[in-house]
């Protein structure tokens, strides 16, 4: 058996203990096709692979010996300490000393022969340990969090820390970032507040406020350029883009300007950098303006709640633009199609009159002809009579 951390306990806790070692076999099994915990029957002590297993959850029943348990406090220093003691906890004059990091994987970079991630324990994503596995690792480790293994060093040229590592184990667990959405998704739910997805067109969104952080960034740069020459009023709010800040700006374009809609515009950034939209007094604050909400932040992929609050999504600020443009020739072109539809009108009803009046002509024409008729009888008539008294006359 490999050499793993061994200890004694009271017997009252062996249930506890069979029942986190049942627990982290089931999850870490299949990785290494051996128990990671369990118990020594021939030396009668209890086993776990520190690589893997978190001592802390063993803690409170096991007897660790004290120099076990500087080895593990040492070894299982997390990024947290890790950057917030670096001097203290960091012997740097001992680079093979190993340690044990448990994170969610910020960003992963592979080759076919290295494996490069950034990992960190903060739900912003702030603090990020460099990770170098000097072999290709073939699972899929977005959103993920891992536990790696290895010795610190130093980044040459970049003066940065990084763990050389010699183990990589996927830990099935939630990430902190994913367990934060969830958080925030039970929040929206018990505000019992939905999607409305209300029907516009350009006459009724032509008056709009705009909320970005970057006036000169080529995403509202592109925005405006596209909208330059049509008939949209545009009341620009520019600052950065917290949930607090645009809850903030939203209020204040709902309540002090004359706006249809308001949009939300930023570039790219990952999913870190884009929590903020996510949060539940940002999605509250849109629902509650009542206003036309339309979204463009980051790309297609990313998957935030308040899009799923908006009106409209766009993939880009782009996107949202041309779309905003196709509308307005949308209403232009139903404009010209009514005036078009008006005008045939009105030639369809000339023609109805003209028909009427070629009918009555007809009418009139016929009528006419008769009263020809009848006059030519009567007036062969009045012949043959008068020639009949004059023949009695002088008879």
């Amino acid at each position: 058996m490999k050499k793993m951390i061994r200890y004694t306990s009271d017997r009252k806790y062996a249930n506890v203990i069979k029942d986190l070692n049942r627990k982290y076999n089931e999850r870490f099994f299949n990785l290494n096709n051996r128990n990671v915990a369990g118990y020594d029957v021939a030396n009668k002590v209890w086993f776990f692979d520190e690589n893997i297993v978190d001592y802390n959850d063993y803690l409170r029943y096991a007897r660790f010996t004290p120099e076990q348990l500087k080895y593990l406090r040492h070894f299982s220093t997390n990024l947290t300490n890790l950057f917030q003691e670096i001097d203290s906890k960091i012997d740097f004059q001992n680079f093979n000393t190993r340690y044990k990091f448990e994170g969610d994987v910020y960003s992963v970079y592979k080759s076919d022969t290295t494996t490069v991630i950034y990992l960190t324990d903060s739900v912003k994503g702030t603090e990020k340990l460099r990770v170098v596995y000097y072999k290709p690792f073939h699972d899929d480790l977005e959103n993920t969090r891992i536990l790696v293994t290895g010795s610190l060093s130093i980044y040459k040229g970049h003066g940065e820390i990084q763990l050389l590592a010699d183990a990589i184990y996927v830990t099935r667990k939630k990430t902190k970032y994913q367990q934060q959405i969830d958080t925030w998704y039970d929040e929206i739910y018990k505000m019992d507040i939905s999607p409305e997805y209300k029907q516009y067109s350009f006459s009724n969104i032509r008056y709009m406020g705009v909320i970005s952080n970057n006036k000169t960034g080529k995403g509202y740069h592109d925005f405006k350029s596209i909208l330059k020459n049509t008939n949209y009023i545009i009341k620009e709010r520019f600052t950065t883009l917290t949930a607090e800040n645009i809850a903030k700006e939203i209020k204040e374009l709902y309540e002090t300007e004359s706006v249809d809609c308001i949009c939300i515009i930023r570039g790219g950034g990952n999913k870190y950098d884009l929590l903020d939209f996510n949060n539940p007094l940002l999605i509250k604050t849109m629902y509650d303006s009542g206003l036309f909400i339309f979204t463009a932040i980051g790309h297609t992929s990313d998957n935030l709640i308040c899009n799923k609050f908006a009106n409209y999504n766009a993939s880009t600020p782009t996107a949202l633009a041309m779309h905003f443009k196709r509308l307005q020739y949308a209403e232009v072109n139903k404009q010209k199609e009514n005036e078009l539809l008006l005008a045939k009108n009105d030639n369809n009803k000339l023609q109805e009159i003209i028909q009427t009046l070629h009918l009555e002509n007809e009418r009139l024409k016929r009528k006419i002809n008769d009263l020809i008729d009848e006059n030519e009888n009567l007036n062969e008539q009045l012949k043959k009579s008068k020639k009949g008294f004059f023949s009695k006359l002088f008879g």
